[in-house]
Formats: C-alpha cells, sequence, structure tokens
C-alpha cells in the first residue's frame, strides 16, 4: 500500500490535473485525503471516482478548452467526491491489528462524523499541537471546539440545545482557588466530553 504521502500526492495530481491548476490541495483537502488512506480506502477507487465525476462538474468552456482559465478558477473541492467514494467503498480494508499514531486514529474516528473535514484538518496537525508548548496545546482544545460548533451547525438547533442541556448538568460553582482563565478552559472541555456522551461529536478519540 502506498505511503500516505504518496496517496495523498498521486490525488493531488489527478485533481491538478483536471482542475487544470498548479499540484496544490487545500487543508480540508488533504485532510479528507490523509482520512480515505487512514481508512483504507484504495487510491484505484478514488482516482476512478475523480476522473469519472469531474468532466460534469467542471464548467463547459474549462472542458473545451482543457486549459486553465484567465478568470475565477473553477472551484473543484475533494469533498465533492466523498459520497461516490463512499459508495464505491462500502466496506473498508482493515490495515494491520495494533495502534497507530494519533492522527491515524483520529482520522479514523473523525470519518462519518458531522463537520468530517473540519474534525479530520485537526486529527492531521494534532501529533504537533500536543507535543509543543502549552500554549500550542491549548490551541488543539481551542481547535476541537470550533470543530464541535461546526458539528453542531451542521446537526441543527435540536443538537445545539442538548449540547447546551448537557453542559448545564455538569457545571458546578468555581473553585476559589481556580484562576479564570482556568475555569474558562475547564469549560470547553466538559462542553466536548458532554456533547460527546449526549451526541457523538467529537468523536470520542479527540478527548484524548
Amino acid at each position: 500500500m502506498q505511503s500516505a504521502q504518496q496517496y495523498v500526492e498521486a490525488i493531488a495530481r489527478e485533481l491538478s490535473r483536471l482542475r487544470g491548476q498548479g499540484l496544490l490541495l487545500s487543508p480540508p483537502d488533504a485532510a479528507l485525503a490523509l482520512a480515505w488512506h487512514a481508512q483504507g480506502v484504495p487510491l484505484g477507487r478514488v482516482l476512478g471516482v475523480l476522473r469519472d465525476k469531474a468532466p460534469r462538474l467542471l464548467p463547459r468552456r474549462r472542458r473545451a478548452s482543457r486549459g486553465p482559465e484567465t478568470g475565477k478558477e473553477p472551484a473543484l473541492p475533494l469533498s465533492l467526491f466523498a459520497a461516490d467514494v463512499r459508495a464505491r467503498a462500502p466496506r473498508i480494508e482493515q490495515g494491520p491489528p495494533g495502534r497507530g499514531t494519533l492522527a491515524e486514529e483520529l482520522l479514523a474516528a473523525a470519518a462519518g462524523a458531522p463537520a468530517a473535514e473540519v474534525w479530520s484538518q485537526l486529527a492531521v496537525e494534532a501529533d504537533e499541537l500536543l507535543a509543543g508548548e502549552p500554549r500550542a496545546q491549548g490551541e488543539y482544545w481551542t481547535r476541537a471546539l470550533l470543530a464541535l460548533r461546526a458539528a453542531l451547525r451542521e446537526m441543527g438547533r435540536d443538537a445545539r440545545l442538548a449540547a447546551g442541556a448537557a453542559l448545564r448538568a455538569r457545571i458546578g460553582a468555581r473553585p476559589r482557588n481556580m484562576a479564570r482563565r482556568g475555569w474558562k478552559r475547564s469549560l470547553q472541555v466538559k462542553l466536548l466530553s458532554a456533547a460527546s456522551d449526549a451526541l457523538g461529536v467529537p468523536p470520542r478519540a479527540f478527548l484524548l
């Protein structure tokens, strides 16, 4: 099987060829490609979906010219192909048993979750954030909270109300010896944990 880098680069080359653009994936595109690699989705299936579906998505003038447009480039994010990739690969091949890297575990957990692309992007950067200084580690939880908000927007009003109710059930008085900044971070982590228990987001693995 290809390495994660080879897998992502092959997708980037094919998508760039279809777009008529340079070899570049946006962060969400790269995160989604890494998620497919972590799940064991065969590269051939992904490339086949790109080749089959992309011509129907590009503007007619772009297909006719087969060259980059002089104006605004056509938007062709990798997420447009996600449903077709899942449809072609209903059963994901599993890798060998055993514990993978943190990023691999989080990418696998993010698959199928609301706002999956946002969770996947956080998964890709988790090792670096959590291995850094305390400020960088705090950024992990800030990003997780932003991902939760994106997921709740996608899930709708009832989910937001349920998450709020679950948090209120866990809130107590702030300890006198705890600084306000620490209390705020504690509430954020409690919200993530409460939402995970009540709604399944964030996926449990993201609570570390």
